[in-house]
């Protein structure tokens, strides 16, 4: 199997479905902002004249109230489908890649938890069935936050704050620690005992160079915009009949603070706890050594 063949041909077509994707979704929301802004124009040309109408009708207004995150897909999108023909059938065709689409996402972080647990020693002996439902039954309770009346605010909260900043951070340990400390020409090696070449130069300055550049770009910028940002969410007002913008709580960004350590704080545990445990090892046999060479 011709795996960099592979992983080059899956890398292109995932950009080129996020670049098709954009496009789609992009254009949608162009076109609703732009017929909304139509209407308003015409409504208040009738009563207050063009010139009222184009100072009061902005489009840049409607691109940004369009909609975005799961207002996007359940109030934009649920708008734009109603206009189809039928809209029950693509109604439940959208809806249905939706739940594919999410079902298609856990199995690769439910492979990856799974994996992890079951190579360890505190799990060799259970089976794997088991395991995998315990694990599904402990997400399916940490779930329940998020189906709350405010369960959308964590929702937002969770995908600005808590996702980017581990990932990178993660990925980034993994590049530098093939690359770096377990070794470039020794991974490659692995690599044509396992496939029957050594990977072409494109690779090695992938791993070398373009990629740990790249992350640590990510990292950077991702950690001033959050630092520099304010996070807000956007309650319904009753009195105001409108929705503003309230920054949250300060234990919420605490407890962000928290779950973004979480996942971080287990690289470096990990390796002090493999670091004990090995000279634990050396000294445990160092002093069988010694105690045989006394008794000789």
């Amino acid at each position: 199997n011709r795996c960099g063949r592979d992983a080059v041909i899956v890398s292109l077509i995932n950009c080129g479905t996020s670049m098709f994707a954009a496009v789609v979704v992009f254009s949608v929301l162009g076109h609703m902002a732009t017929t909304k802004y139509d209407a308003c124009i015409s409504a208040t040309n009738a009563t207050m004249g063009m010139e009222v109408a184009l100072n009061k009708c902005k489009i840049a207004t409607f691109l940004e109230n369009v909609g975005s995150g799961p207002g996007l897909v359940f109030i934009v999108f649920a708008e734009i489908i109603a206009g189809f023909s039928p809209p029950q059938f693509w109604s439940i065709i959208f809806y249905f890649m939706l739940l594919t689409l999410g079902v298609d996402s856990i199995f690769g972080s439910m492979e990856t938890i799974l994996t992890t647990l079951a190579d360890s020693s505190y799990f060799k002996k259970t089976r794997k069935e088991i395991l995998a439902g315990g694990i599904c039954f402990c997400l399916f309770l940490l779930g329940f936050i998020f189906t709350q009346r405010s369960g959308l605010y964590f929702v937002e909260v969770f995908d600005a704050v808590s996702l980017p900043v581990p990932l990178l951070v993660i990925a980034l340990s993994e590049v530098l620690g093939i690359s770096f400390i377990y070794g470039m020409k020794r991974f490659c090696d692995d690599i044509e005992y396992m496939t029957g070449s050594q990977p072409n130069i494109y690779w090695k300055a992938c791993w070398y160079f373009i990629t740990p550049v790249s992350i640590i770009v990510i990292l950077v910028a991702t950690i001033i915009q959050w630092v520099q940002t304010t996070l807000m969410y956007h309650p319904w007002i009753k009195s105001l009949a409108r929705p503003i913008a309230v920054p949250y709580p300060g234990w919420l960004s605490f407890l962000m603070t928290c779950i973004i350590l979480l996942p971080l704080l287990a690289i470096p545990g990990a390796a002090l706890a493999d670091w004990f445990r090995t000279r634990k090892g050396r000294d445990g046999a160092d002093s069988g050594c010694c105690s045989r060479s006394s008794t000789d």
